[in-house]
């Protein structure tokens, strides 16, 4: 059985790798299990850190949405 950690990888992953809007960044969690990381695929990467009780208690769609804000960040800086 998945713990809630897992369950909410896997929900990410769905939402984010939709065929009409995905998303690709890389989702980490620290040595300490306390910090989760969000980080752009590309030539320039962007992160955003978040607790994971924070993560595990934000809709996926705010996540999707603070993954398509770092993507934003990219197009305004290059």
């Amino acid at each position: 059985m998945l713990n809630q950690f897992d369950q909410k990888m896997l929900e990410c992953f769905y939402c984010f790798s939709a065929p009409n809007d995905t998303i690709m960044v890389a989702i980490t969690i620290n040595d300490k299990k306390d910090t989760v990381t969000f980080e752009t695929i590309s030539r320039i990467p962007l992160a955003h850190k978040m607790s994971v009780e924070q993560f595990l208690n934000t809709p996926v769609d705010a996540l999707k949405a603070i993954a398509k804000g770092l993507y934003k960040e990219i197009r305004i800086v290059g």
